[in-house]
């Protein structure tokens, strides 16, 4: 599906001009050849259907969006509309010994599931899809969500 979704962008155009096929697994880029925006399109596009994200990438590929530019107006103007914390330390509540979280196994394959299609993977590279691979796994699915469970359970009791 990915390599259909390729050859019908490459011949497609935007409101930036034709869009040129990404190239998985192609060399690296140089830092000038990140300023030619049909390439950027062409590379966003190609990382969400590697994803496995096909509706991020039709939402990319159609959409007529641009980045804004970095300004202090574009920074004051997000500051407006996401201030700061305030949080004062006397009035966190604190926490009590005796009320540890427990959760079910149902819990945790639903979180599990939750996650949207070609979410990003954490600081180790384990991708959520990883998880959700491993734990429908018909031989050994079932001991890794009995051995998740346990993890949380025991965590959220320390």
């Amino acid at each position: 599906m990915a390599s259909t979704i390729r050859k019908r962008v490459a011949g497609s155009t935007n409101a930036l001009g034709p869009i040129e096929a990404p190239q998985p697994n192609g060399p690296a880029k140089r830092k000038h050849d990140r300023c030619n925006s049909s390439q950027f399109l062409a590379q966003a596009v190609a990382g969400k259907l590697e994803g496995g994200n096909l509706k991020a990438a039709i939402r990319i590929s159609v959409s007529d969006e641009n980045y804004a530019a970095p300004s202090a107006e574009g920074l004051a103007k997000l500051l407006l509309k996401h201030p700061p914390a305030m949080v004062d330390a006397d009035t966190l509540p604190v926490p009590q010994s005796d009320s540890g979280l427990s959760v079910a196994e149902s819990d945790v394959r639903k979180a599990i599931m939750s996650f949207p299609a070609g979410s990003c993977a954490g600081p180790d590279g384990l991708r959520p899809q990883h998880l959700k691979d491993m734990v429908n796994c018909q031989e050994k699915g079932p001991d890794l969500l009995i051995a998740l469970t346990g993890f949380i359970n025991m965590v959220s009791v320390s």
